[in-house]
């Protein structure tokens, strides 16, 4: 019986070997397919390789410094690598029409891939009106101050944003004497709340303050794109409602705050961010920590950026980085 046994447990083992070794097989498979697909530049190839080895991946990425699409060019101007890292020029060229201005913007959209673990950030240089070309610096930081290793990095860009609307200034329309002498209502269902901000030594709890309902009767727009859609005093803090419409394709976004004759600034404790029934357009409610006798001595004020012009392409280029 233990003779049995024991050949039994030969065969299971064998019978593991065998599978581990099958698996291994097909493992390398994959990679060897992956790697032949990468050499030929296809992207799905590349973007599997690269989350299992980065270093590899770069090292088979044919090189290509500028790449078109939709009618927009993106070109590697120069790079540079010094004690902080790598400084990456790259631009952005309308060959079609005049989409692209001063305030063109990537949204958040390009992403750098590089052989060594990195963070990285992206700044706009400058607007050249009569190529209507657009530049910008990447700033790549290698993790822990390690020496910078590989010699391609890969930038990948998918929207771009620009015609952007910029509004500060005052907003005469909300009477604040007004505001803090009705009684709002409050909104019946709790809201979808997508985030908040609150002072870092209070405890925030959301469920604490309600929001107020839309007020159509008052609701205006200081700029498009942002709306302000209820104003009202609520249990010792003043609460003004705005609208951003469609911040996932347009980034809509703002802030409103309060103001003195001698231009002193008061700014809301408490920001709460929901969805509209859309879920593509945000409401955020700002509430100030101010007394109704205080009031008269402020203005309400507020800056908003706003777009309409939206940019959709699959931009991808590669180029050697020289240490």
């Amino acid at each position: 019986m233990m003779q049995d046994m024991s050949i039994e447990s030969r065969k299971k083992q064998v019978h593991t070997k065998s599978i581990i070794i099958a698996l291994a097989a097909i493992v390398l498979c994959v990679l060897l397919f992956l790697s032949v697909c990468v050499i030929a530049d296809l992207d799905f190839a590349y973007d599997a390789l690269y989350a299992v080895s980065p270093e590899i991946a770069q090292k088979l990425k044919p090189l290509r410094e500028e790449c078109e699409d939709n009618g927009i060019k993106l070109k590697f101007i120069s790079s540079s690598v010094n004690e902080k890292g790598i400084e990456i020029f790259v631009s952005l060229e309308d060959l079609e029409e005049d989409r692209i201005d001063d305030t063109v913007d990537l949204f958040d959209s390009y992403s750098v891939n590089c052989p060594f673990p990195a963070s990285n950030s992206c700044r706009f240089v400058e607007f050249d009106p009569e190529n209507r070309e657009a530049l910008f610096l990447i700033s790549i930081r290698q993790q822990d101050d390690q020496v910078i290793t590989g010699d391609k990095i890969t930038i990948s860009m998918n929207r771009l944003l620009s015609h952007k609307r910029v509004f500060k200034g005052q907003i005469p329309q909300i009477d604040l004497v007004s505001v803090c002498q009705k009684s709002p209502a409050l909104q019946k269902d709790d809201p979808q709340i997508r985030g908040y901000s609150a002072p870092s030594e209070w405890t925030f709890d959301a469920s604490s303050f309600g929001v107020l309902a839309q007020m159509p009767e008052m609701s205006f727009s200081p700029a498009q794109g942002a709306e302000i859609t209820a104003a009202g005093y609520v249990d010792g803090l003043l609460h003004i409602q705005v609208h951003y419409d469609d911040i996932l394709a347009y980034d809509n976004h703002g802030d409103v705050y309060l103001t003195d004759t001698d231009g002193a600034e008061i700014n809301a404790v408490y920001s709460i961010s929901f969805w509209d029934e859309s879920h593509e357009g945000s409401y955020q409610e700002y509430l100030f920590d101010i007394t109704a006798e205080e009031l008269p001595a402020y203005k309400l004020t507020g800056y908003f950026v706003t777009c309409d012009t939206l940019i959709n392409g699959n931009w991808q280029i590669t180029f050697p980085l020289k240490h």
